[in-house]
C-alpha cells in the first residue's frame, strides 16, 4: 500500500509465472548441515500469492505457514517487509519463519541466504532491506502444526449519542485488554464517525463454544442499554476446521459469500479473496495515515488517554485498529526470528 516497491524510471521484474511450491518433511538450509535441526518447510517461488501457499500447505497438506491475511498478496514481498498476518499473535511474522532464500544480487549472481550462508544478506531479507538487496526468486518457510480450529467474530454496534459511543469505546478497550490481547485473537475493529463500532476478529485454537464464552460478557453489557446501543449487525461468533479456512469449495457450501472467487480467465479454483477486500485494490496509504500504538497504552494508567484519542479521531474519519499487526505482550514472537 505504501508504494515502496517501485519508483519512477526504475526496473520492475515480473515474477508472476515463477509460482512453483514444494513441501519438505525435513529441511536443512545449504551450509547448515550439522548446525541446525531439520524443520518441516515449504519452498515458494517469488511469483506465488498467499492463496497458492495456503492451498498447498493447509488445504492439501494439513500444515500451517505464517503469512498474510489477504490472499492476493505476494509471498515474497510480504516476507521481505516483515509480514504480519491474521494469526501473528501466536506465530509471529512471516519473516520469523524464513529458513532460506534464493536471491539474484546486482552482480548477476544467484545466491543462497540463510543463517549459515550469507547470514548478513539473510538478516536483511527478513525485513531489514525489503526488495532493495536483490531479486528474491525463492523462499523456504517453516511450516507448523495446524490447530484444530480457526474462527471469526463479527458485529456492528451503533451508539445513539456521542456520550454512549465514548462509553462503548471505554468498555471495548477494557474488554480487549482483558480477553483479546493474547495469542488466540487477531484482525481488526473499526470506529466510524456515525458512532458505529465494527468488530471483525479472527481466532485460532478456540472452538465455537469457547469463542462465544469469551465474547458473552461484552455483548451482555451492550444488551443492558438498549436505549444507548443498537445492533446494526447481530453478533456472529463461530469456529470451524482450520484445514478448511482457505478451502474455497468448502466455504461455498458452509459459509457462502465469505470469499469472492477470482473471475479472471484461467484463475485456479483456489484463487479467491475475502469479502470486503476488493475495495483495497489500488489503495495508497500515506505514512501519516498509519501509526503504531504501544501496548503500554492499555495499562490502567494510560487507558483513558487511548480511549479519548480513539474517540476524538473517530469523530473526523474512520479509525481502524489492526490488532494482529504487532505482537503486543506476546513478547516471544516480536522479533524477526531471532535475528
Amino acid at each position: 500500500y505504501q508504494g515502496t516497491s517501485d519508483a519512477p524510471d526504475s526496473l520492475l521484474v515480473w515474477t508472476r509465472r515463477m509460482n512453483a511450491i514444494a513441501l519438505h518433511d525435513a529441511f536443512v538450509g545449504q551450509g547448515c548441515e550439522g548446525q541446525q535441526a531439520p524443520h518441516p518447510a515449504v519452498s515458494v517461488a517469488a511469483g506465488a500469492m498467499w492463496a497458492d501457499a495456503y492451498h498447498a500447505v493447509t488445504t492439501q497438506a494439513g500444515r500451517y505457514v505464517q503469512g498474510g491475511g489477504c490472499t492476493s498478496v505476494g509471498v515474497a514481498g510480504l516476507v521481505q517487509s516483515g509480514g504480519f498476518g491474521s494469526f501473528s499473535k501466536n506465530y509471529g511474522t512471516a519473516a520469523a519463519g524464513l529458513l532460506e532464500a534464493e536471491i539474484v544480487t546486482a552482480d548477476g549472481a544467484v545466491r543462497i541466504a540463510n543463517a549459515c550462508t550469507n547470514p548478513d544478506l539473510f538478516w536483511g531479507i527478513k525485513g531489514g532491506g525489503g526488495g532493495s538487496l536483490g531479486v528474491v526468486t525463492r523462499l523456504t518457510l517453516r511450516t507448523r502444526e495446524l490447530p484444530e480450529q480457526f474462527g471469526g467474530t463479527s458485529a456492528k454496534i451503533r451508539a445513539t449519542s456521542a456520550t454512549a459511543f465514548r462509553a462503548l469505546i471505554d468498555r471495548f478497550v477494557d474488554f480487549y485488554a482483558e480477553h483479546l490481547l493474547n495469542p488466540h485473537w487477531g484482525e481488526q475493529i473499526k470506529l466510524d464517525p456515525d458512532h458505529t463500532l465494527h468488530i471483525s476478529m479472527v481466532s485460532q485454537g478456540l472452538d465455537s463454544t469457547q469463542a462465544q464464552a469469551v465474547w458473552q460478557p461484552f455483548f451482555d453489557w451492550v444488551a443492558q442499554s438498549p436505549h444507548d446501543y443498537a445492533l446494526v449487525e447481530a453478533p456472529s461468533i463461530g469456529s470451524g476446521p482450520a484445514r478448511r479456512w482457505w478451502d474455497v469449495a468448502w466455504r461455498e457450501q458452509h459459509s457462502p459469500g465469505s470469499m469472492i472467487d477470482d473471475p479472471r480467465p484461467g484463475a485456479p479454483p483456489w484463487h479467491a479473496w475475502w469479502r470486503g477486500d476488493g475495495d483495497q485494490v489500488g489503495v495508497y496509504w500515506h505514512a501519516f495515515e498509519s501509526a503504531w500504538l504501544p501496548a503500554s497504552l492499555l495499562d490502567s494508567a494510560h487507558r483513558q488517554q487511548l480511549c479519548e484519542a480513539l474517540f476524538s479521531a473517530s469523530s473526523h474519519w474512520q479509525v481502524q485498529l489492526h490488532c494482529n499487526k504487532g505482537a503486543g505482550r506476546c513478547a516471544g514472537r516480536r522479533d524477526r526470528g531471532g535475528a
